[in-house]
């Protein structure tokens, strides 16, 4: 269909993983890897308005968004989501397939995720890393890192939410 205003667009990663699940491009395995519920509420871009164009000034255009926005984001808040926290990685890190979608679920107040990669492993045994497009490299890489190093290195990574595509 049309997107239809500025607030139609997908602006979280939750309301991406609702899609593809619905639309049956992927299924989300977190919840078998021993997830906990995220219910964190999602409000990052109502209470950072001047940070978005869109959002921004007094004009009626942005507060027509705003409020279509916060609308937004109270629909996402009932949609359920999870993640595996970092500290239960190791005990499945050998569940998680190449291929898999990791969306990392961060602490920042507001958000539900900081960054989608793309599982990685590079001979089968071999411990679990992943794919990104690096916003310091400039470019898509494969982290030096493992998956449980990156993470234990990143203070505001609470977890990852796993995602395998169906076939």
């Amino acid at each position: 269909g049309r997107v239809e205003g500025y607030a139609a667009r997908l602006h979280y990663t939750t309301e991406w993983i609702a899609q593809g699940v619905e639309r049956g491009l992927f299924r989300d395995v977190t919840p078998g890897l021993g997830g906990v519920p995220d219910t964190r509420p999602i409000r990052f871009m109502s209470r950072h308005p001047d940070s978005y164009a869109p959002l921004k000034g007094e004009s009626l255009y942005a507060k027509d968004n705003l409020r279509d926005i916060v609308r937004m984001e109270e629909t996402i808040n009932r949609i359920p989501r999870s993640y595996l926290p970092k500290e239960k990685l190791a005990a499945v890190e050998e569940r998680i397939q190449s291929g898999d979608i990791l969306c990392f679920a961060t602490s920042i107040d507001g958000l539900d995720y900081s960054h989608v990669v793309i599982a990685f492993r590079e001979k089968p045994g071999a411990r679990l890393g992943f794919i990104h497009a690096s916003s310091s490299a400039k470019k898509v890489v494969v982290e030096p890192r493992t998956l449980e190093a990156y993470l234990q290195a990143n203070p505001r990574i609470n977890g990852v939410t796993v995602l395998r595509l169906n076939e």
